[in-house]
C-alpha cells in the first residue's frame, strides 16, 4: 500500500492479524474518499476507536471532516495529527489549508494567524525540506504578511522557501516512503468546498 504520509514514523503492530485488519480498513476508507465521505468517515471513526493515536487515522478523519464541511472537527483532528506526527508535511499542510478555509468562510483572521503559526512551526521543526507544493503555499503567504503580527513569521517562511533550492535527501529510511506526500497534498488541495485554498 502507498504510504499516505500522515505518519512521521512507520506504524508498528502487535501481530500480523492486527496489521491486516488495519490495512484492510484503511484501504476501505480510501476507496470511499472523496465520493462517499460519509462511508469513509464511518470507517475512519471505527479505526479511531481501535487506534486512537494513529496519525493516519487522525489525519484522514480531519481530511474527511473538511470535505464534509465540518471545519471545527477537521481542525481538531488535524491538530491532533500534528501533535502525534509533528514532522509530517502532509499533516502540517492539511491543517494549514483547513485553517485558511476557516478564515475565508468565517471571516475570522485568527484562523489565518494560526495557519501562519503552523507553517512556521513546520519549517523550523521538519526533518527535511518542505516540498515544492508547500513552498508555493508559503510564497502566497508572504503577500499576506503585512501587519506586525504576521511580520514575525516572515523570516521562517522565507527560510522554508529557500529550502526549495536544496535537493531533498531523506534523513531516515521511512522518509523515502514519504516522498509521494506532495502527490497526497495535491489530492487534498483539489478537494473541498472552496478551490481558493485547496
Amino acid at each position: 500500500m502507498s504510504h499516505p504520509g500522515f505518519a512521521s514514523e512507520p506504524i508498528t503492530f502487535e501481530n500480523a492479524n492486527e496489521e491486516k485488519e488495519y490495512r484492510t480498513l484503511l484501504s476501505q476508507g480510501f476507496a470511499f474518499y472523496p465520493e462517499q465521505c460519509e462511508k469513509a468517515l464511518g470507517i475512519f471513526s471505527q479505526m479511531d476507536q481501535r487506534w486512537p493515536y494513529d496519525p493516519q487515522v487522525l489525519g484522514w478523519l480531519g481530511v474527511v471532516h473538511r470535505e464534509l464541511g465540518n471545519l471545527d472537527l477537521a481542525i481538531e483532528y488535524l491538530e491532533r495529527t500534528v501533535q502525534v506526527s509533528p514532522t509530517s508535511e502532509l499533516a502540517s499542510t492539511a491543517l494549514f489549508l483547513a485553517l485558511q478555509e476557516a478564515q475565508e468562510v468565517r471571516q475570522d483572521f485568527s484562523y489565518g494567524d494560526r495557519s501562519i503559526d503552523e507553517a512556521s512551526r513546520f519549517i523550523v521543526f521538519a526533518t527535511g525540506k518542505p516540498s515544492v507544493e508547500y513552498g508555493y503555499i508559503l510564497k502566497d503567504m508572504l503577500g499576506e504578511c503585512t501587519d506586525e503580527e504576521h511580520q514575525k513569521h516572515q523570516e521562517n517562511i522565507e527560510k522554508g522557501i529557500a529550502h526549495l533550492e536544496k535537493p531533498y535527501v531523506p534523513k531516515r529510511e521511512h522518509d523515502a516512503e514519504d516522498i509521494d506526500s506532495g502527490e497526497q497534498i495535491s489530492r487534498i488541495r483539489q478537494r473541498g468546498p472552496s478551490n481558493r485554498y485547496i
